[in-house]
């Protein structure tokens, strides 16, 4: 059993595998970023979340109940500043796709 768990490790993933994973990273980070984007923006001091407690019932949060408490605990930790993450994850995703080997015969001399 340890000799097919060795040998498993010393194969390297299918090029072509490694490309998918790498834009699913990007769809990912910025599914992230659009997320934060959404709850950070609808932020509501009304809503019931991890700093206080509010005798609503509803949540104004686009995001749900777990948007009000992530963009609290965000705006508590970091205030204003909570909106760098979102930069930092479109930055992330920016340079990624910009470190792409140049494909020939493309029309830009990236892949697209």
């Amino acid at each position: 059993m340890a000799l097919i768990a060795a040998a498993d490790k010393s194969l390297p993933l299918p090029a072509r595998l490694v490309v998918l994973l790498r834009e699913s990273r990007w769809l990912l980070l910025l599914a992230v970023a659009a997320y934060l984007i959404l709850v950070l923006h609808g932020y509501n001091h009304r809503d019931a979340s991890w700093s206080h407690n509010s005798g609503t019932a509803g949540v104004h949060n686009p995001g749900g109940v777990f948007g009000a408490w992530l963009s609290d605990v965000m705006l508590f930790v970091f205030g204003f500043s909570a909106w760098w993450w979102v930069i930092l994850l479109i930055q992330r995703v920016w340079a990624d796709y910009r470190d792409l080997a140049p494909v020939p015969g493309s029309l830009f001399g990236r892949r697209s």
